[in-house]
């Protein structure tokens, strides 16, 4: 039955036919391969979908704020290290928006005058920093998640059965090394199939126990996700086996590694051919990806442009 996705093997497979490498060869490993595919991906195709701007890997993860605490990491899954948005939750309904500040400016917003630095914060290394350091609630940090690094499949755990109630899933591929994961201590993944393959949950606790005899692993009932399903996966924590792309930029991504072997080993004319099917291959998928709700355009307002301050002061003037 053919699939409309690549899994780690498949893509091996597409690579070595656009290539034509030789099965027996031994100048690139099977890693190498998938090596090969994970640069392309973050660093060729995950641009090329960000750039469409159409919120992509787009999460937000809640970080409480804690009393006399200034200083947050950004989260280290986070796509070039840096964040869409920033706002702090009362804890219920409630969202303040937080205004960046350069630190040169932290004088002025500091807490000694008054409430100016109270929905303020600065970037410095690694870090948010909050200049209310009394702040409370929950920091909403809005940020793009970093796709996995490709496996090969015998090394991700493929999910036949989950049942709720005992915290035990079933796997039709089961891992050798997870019979040594609750010892490894290792934090896990959970990776859904049906494209574009999104990570249902992230850096998940490890194992409570695992029995490779039944195929089965054991976990807390309340790190399990909701909507998991028979194909899912459930690997090491920034690990996967199925390309965290949509499904129809699978063969795009084959195709740039077979371009980039066809340079390694100096093949011009193959490369020439590869690069125009390349062309081709990256204009289609760009279409693809733009605008995902055609006949509901984005609509976009600036509510921080002079006009709309304007007008937000004269309707308070008024209440």
């Amino acid at each position: 039955m053919s699939k409309y996705f690549y899994t780690s093997d498949d893509l091996i497979k597409s690579i070595k036919s656009r290539a034509l490498i030789p099965t027996n060869q031994i100048t690139f490993s099977e890693q190498d391969f998938l090596d090969f595919a994970t640069e392309e991906m973050n660093m060729a195709i995950v641009t090329m979908v960000l750039e469409a701007n159409q919120d992509y890997y787009l999460i937000t993860e809640d970080i409480p704020c804690v009393a006399g605490v200034s200083t947050y990491d950004i989260p280290y899954r986070a796509i070039g290290n840096k964040l869409r948005d920033i706002s702090i939750s009362d804890g219920g309904s409630n969202l303040r928006e937080l205004t960046r500040i350069n630190i040169g400016d932290l004088s002025a917003y500091s807490s000694n005058s008054g409430t100016a630095g109270a929905n303020c914060f600065y970037v410095a290394n690694n870090q948010i920093t909050l200049v209310n350091t009394s702040s409370t609630g929950v920091l909403k940090v809005s940020y793009y998640l970093r796709p996995n690094s490709l496996v090969p499949n015998v090394e991700v755990g493929e999910i036949a059965s989950v049942n709720y109630l005992t915290g035990i899933i079933t796997l039709s591929n089961y891992p050798d090394d997870f019979a040594l994961a609750s010892s490894l201590n290792e934090r896990l993944d959970f990776i859904q199939k049906k494209s574009p393959h999104k990570i249902l949950a992230y850096d998940v606790n490890p194992f409570v126990s695992t029995n490779l005899a039944l195929k089965t692993i054991t976990m807390n009932i309340a790190d399990i996700p909701l909507g998991l399903v028979a194909g899912d996966r459930v690997a090491y924590a920034t690990e996967t086996d199925i390309p965290q792309i949509p499904s129809d930029m699978h063969t795009l991504l084959a195709h740039r590694v077979a371009t980039r072997l066809l340079e390694a080993i100096g093949d011009a004319e193959g490369l020439q051919a590869a690069n125009q099917k390349l062309s081709e291959l990256q204009d289609n998928a760009k279409s693809l990806i733009h605008n995902r709700v055609e006949e509901a355009p984005r609509k976009v307002t600036n509510y921080h442009s002079t006009l709309r301050s304007g007008l937000m002061r004269n309707r308070f003037r008024r209440w």
